[in-house]
């Protein structure tokens, strides 16, 4: 959080689709627990929000840092049937992700 100092912290990114797959375009919202951070610290929830970018740029020139540990995102499929498992991912640091309305 202290890298970060103001922006959005964003916990889990739901249902993620390609809006342009030559680009790397990416679409997909916000969920579960995502903040507002100024100084580091944690000031509110946020709405959900849709954001729509290209990988080849936040996880490129706008990737600032990766995490050294994983946290576990739990599969939340529920299509016919639970679906156990999940992954286990670091965190990212980036200079921006472009949201829509």
């Amino acid at each position: 959080m202290a890298q970060l100092g103001t922006g959005l912290y964003l916990s889990n990114l739901h249902y993620l689709n390609w809006s342009d797959g030559p680009t790397g375009r990416m679409t997909g919202m916000t969920r579960f627990a995502c903040f507002w951070v100024e100084d580091g610290e944690l000031v509110a929830p946020i709405e959900r929000l849709r954001f729509d970018d290209s990988f080849y740029r936040f996880w490129g020139e706008d990737l600032v840092a990766v995490g050294r540990e994983l946290t576990f995102v739990p599969n939340t499929d529920t299509y016919e049937r639970r679906s156990p498992g999940g992954m286990g991912v670091p965190g990212m640091l980036c200079r921006r992700l472009a949201f829509t309305l």
